[in-house]
């Protein structure tokens, strides 16, 4: 009976000796699952530090983005008051080139008119001046002879 009792014994040192020697290879790998875990872990948190600071980016890109579009709204807006003020400026401007035209061509009437009165006066002077003479010169031969 010892020695059945003594086999049993070794076979359940046996069956220990083989249920640590499993306890043992899987504690190994749930210390490799547990340093793989925390490897992942560590890239979660570095991803997600990286997706925060990405975020972060793209928040002010976007604000930047959207200031950006109020100015270049801003300015379309006061292009398009400049071209309406450059646009009555135009006009204003043609009208005063109509009027300053106008003018010109009735000052140029004027002084045609006026250029041809006094070139008649002109004519009249030295014609009067030349029978003025011609009555000084017969004057003088009719004294001459008396």
């Amino acid at each position: 009976k010892m020695v059945e009792l003594e086999q049993d014994v070794a076979a359940k040192d046996e069956i220990i000796e083989e249920m640590q020697e499993d306890i043992d290879v899987r504690q190994l790998a749930l210390d490799e699952l547990a340093a793989e875990n925390n490897k992942i872990r560590r890239q979660v948190e570095t991803t997600t530090a990286e997706n925060d600071l990405i975020k972060k980016s793209i928040e002010e890109l976007t604000q930047k983005n959207t200031e950006s579009n109020d100015e270049i709204e801003n300015l379309m807006s006061n292009l398009q008051e400049l071209a309406e003020q450059n646009s009555q400026l135009e006009k204003k401007c043609a009208d005063i080139e109509e009027q300053l035209s106008a003018k010109v061509a009735e000052i140029e009437r004027e002084l045609a008119v006026a250029v041809e009165e006094k070139t008649t006066a002109a004519q009249k002077l030295i014609s009067d001046a030349e029978a003025h003479q011609k009555e000084m010169e017969d004057a003088k031969a009719s004294h001459g002879l008396e």
